[in-house]
């Protein structure tokens, strides 16, 4: 749209060069023809102006758009480092689950462990109290290995 309205302004601007240049080789104007060239260069002065007015505004546009870009693309970094530290915390939390699943599985382990432990260790216990017990029949009853040890007086 700017870019039509400007090529038509150089266009218009263009002509009326041509139209001077050749008022210029008439000599002797009629009044008729002085109004007109007046016109002319009154047209040309104004439209030169708009010509003026709208790089100016082009100017300003392209300045304006150059900084809503740079916006844009601090923008888009702004997602993309959000983004990133977004992956960075699901590895995160996928870790810490992966680490608290090991720990209770390793409590759980010590637990089953420990019982096992402790029901070798009552079965120890018991099968040598066991084996106590009896030879202290043994002794009180006065058999035969209790002779060896202490023979009757």
């Amino acid at each position: 749209m700017w870019a039509d309205e400007l090529r038509r302004l150089q266009e218009n601007a263009a002509e009326l060069r041509r139209v001077e240049a050749d008022l210029l080789n008439v000599g002797a104007l009629s009044a008729e023809e002085r109004a007109r060239y007046d016109r002319y260069l009154a047209e040309r002065e104004e439209l030169e102006r708009n010509l003026d007015a709208k790089k100016k505004r082009q100017t300003e546009l392209e300045v304006e758009s150059a900084a809503l870009k740079r916006k844009r693309d601090e923008a888009r970094n702004q997602a993309e480092q959000m983004v990133a530290k977004i992956c960075q915390h699901q590895i995160t939390e996928e870790k810490i689950a992966t680490a608290r699943h090991l720990g209770n599985l390793f409590g759980e382990l010590k637990t089953i462990h420990r019982q096992t432990k402790r029901e070798a260790l009552k079965e120890a216990i018991n099968r040598h109290f066991r084996v106590l017990m009896t030879s202290h029949r043994l002794i009180e009853r006065g058999g035969p290995s209790a002779w060896a040890v202490c023979p009757p007086a």
